[in-house]
């Protein structure tokens, strides 16, 4: 009894065997290996932009890769296979998609890259499309790159002048040195509203007494720095009492004096 139920279960699993083989090779004649050229798939990259600056360390990675092929065909149309990405060419590959052998035809993506460096960074990102079935099939690989940069370092700015000191005059040099280009300068003085202008100016007017100034720059890019604030006094020196000509008045005067009276007692006598 067991040998036959032996025999029976050997008979059933070679006649499943056979028609499975059968299936398989109606399939792969029915689709052979793709002929025509394999489209590579679409990447669309969101952000960032190529070749700009961000004044965040924190920058969204969004893209697309899609397939142009619609409705899929598992034998003739091809599918997004693997998606990938990798920043400044380091070693860490993230895989977002890996070898599903499903039917994606559209993959949308969005994370975001955060701390990054200072200065320029490199992104990759690359996808592979599949055609065909069984061990007849073909590949086609994607790539895009962008590059960016990151600066979130404000403006250095330094006041050449006016200098900590007391002045005579009420006409001020406002001199300074930024180490990069601005967008937009302007300066305080004595706390009141900024003031914009383009480069180095004379403070004409000032009153007497002691003030203070902060100068403000802002870059191309957003990052507004300040300077240190620079206290300084304006004391007009008074003219010298002209001692000199006031002795030599007097004397004048004195001897005017003693020859008028030396004169007038001459024609007395």
């Amino acid at each position: 009894m067991k040998r036959t139920a032996l025999a029976l279960t050997l008979i059933l699993a070679l006649s499943f065997s056979a028609v499975a083989g059968t299936q398989v090779d109606k399939v792969a004649k029915a689709n052979p290996r793709p002929t025509e050229p394999l489209t590579p798939p679409v990447i669309e990259i969101l952000s960032p932009d190529n070749n700009k600056t961000y004044a965040s360390r924190n920058v969204t990675l969004a893209f697309i890769v899609r397939e142009p092929d619609v409705p899929w065909n598992p034998c003739t149309d091809s599918n997004i296979e693997m998606v990938a990405y990798r920043l400044d060419g380091s070693d860490n590959i993230f895989l977002l998609l890996g070898y599903t052998y499903g039917k994606e035809q559209f993959f949308n993506y969005s994370l975001t890259l955060s701390s990054l460096s200072e200065g320029n960074h490199r992104l990759n990102v690359w996808a592979t499309s599949r055609r065909g079935v069984l061990k007849d099939f073909i590949e086609k690989d994607s790539w895009i790159t962008v590059y960016f940069n990151i600066d979130t370092i404000s403006p250095v700015i330094s006041v050449l002048s006016p200098k900590s000191i007391t002045f005579n005059t009420t006409d001020i040099e406002l001199n300074f040195a930024l180490n990069e280009s601005a967008s937009w300068i302007g300066y305080s003085i004595d706390n009141e509203a900024n003031v914009t202008i383009t480069g180095n100016i004379t403070l004409a007017g000032l009153p007497e007494g002691l003030h203070n100034i902060t100068v403000y720059a802002k870059d191309t890019f957003g990052n507004t720095g300040a300077s240190e604030t620079i206290t300084f006094t304006i004391a007009r020196e008074t003219e010298p009492f002209p001692t000199t000509w006031l002795i030599a008045a007097v004397v004048l005067v004195a001897f005017v004096g003693l020859g008028l009276l030396v004169y007038f007692k001459k024609r007395k006598h």
